[in-house]
């Protein structure tokens, strides 16, 4: 009795490679009917058939919905396993011709692989939407005392980065979570540098004063965060003395 079956188990896009064929679809018969089929759209109607991750029913919907979509079928000449071969090679020789046909590989990850990844994007994309809406709803900081007061919250959770390059970051983003997305992805780098220069600067001894009056504020809370970590330091380390 003729079975039809899908060995790759999940459509895919057909440009880059097979999903490896699942063995059980050639324990039924030891001689099978391999058929190539090509599904494409064409322009101005070139949307993807399938997209990783997608339902069915969304599949189902663009397929109704657009004017054109073109289904190629083609029969190869049927395959019968060899008496040496085992039932993994005979799968494997299967696909290879496939791929031939379509001019394409085949793929050394499964369906198992393709469904974690599915699921991995879908979990990125859940993320992803609820940081945003966080962060929307998340106060903005106003003064400079709530500022100060979150920058030492920071702190305490990243002790690796110098509290004035944190300050300055929520100088910018006015906001506790993007300042601490802005840390995680690297956006801030581990540095002492107070990152504040003038037009004209005089030089006495280790300090550096300027002359230009907007940024003196910028040297001022830079100097008081630099004081404040040296003595965070410095109590941090006062059972090592």
């Amino acid at each position: 009795m003729p079975l039809l079956a899908f060995p790759e188990g999940i459509i895919t896009s057909g440009e880059k490679a097979l999903i490896k064929f699942n063995t059980w679809c050639f324990e039924v018969s030891p001689i099978v009917q391999p058929v190539s089929v090509r599904v494409w759209r064409p322009y101005p109607w070139k949307i993807a058939v399938s997209v990783l991750g997608s339902t069915w029913w969304t599949d189902l919907f663009y397929f109704f919905a657009l004017p054109f979509t073109v289904v190629s079928v083609e029969y190869l000449p049927k395959m019968e396993k060899r008496n040496e071969e085992s039932l993994e090679e005979f799968t494997n020789r299967v696909a290879e011709t496939l791929a031939k046909n379509l001019k394409i590989s085949v793929s050394k990850f499964g369906i198992s692989d393709a469904s974690e990844a599915a699921k991995r994007m879908r979990t990125d994309r859940e993320r992803a939407r609820k940081v945003v809406v966080k962060e929307k709803t998340t106060p903005r900081l106003i003064d400079a005392r709530q500022m100060d007061e979150c920058a030492m919250r920071i702190k305490q959770s990243f002790p690796s980065f110098h509290l004035s390059a944190i300050r300055r970051d929520l100088e910018k983003t006015r906001s506790q979570t993007a300042t601490v997305n802005n840390l995680k992805t690297g956006k801030i780098a581990v540095s002492n540098t107070d990152g504040h220069t003038g037009k004209v600067e005089l030089k006495t001894g280790l300090k550096r004063v300027t002359l230009d009056a907007s940024s003196w504020r910028g040297v001022f809370d830079n100097r008081k965060w630099q004081m404040i970590e040296s003595n965070r330091q410095k109590y941090m380390n006062r059972d090592d003395n």
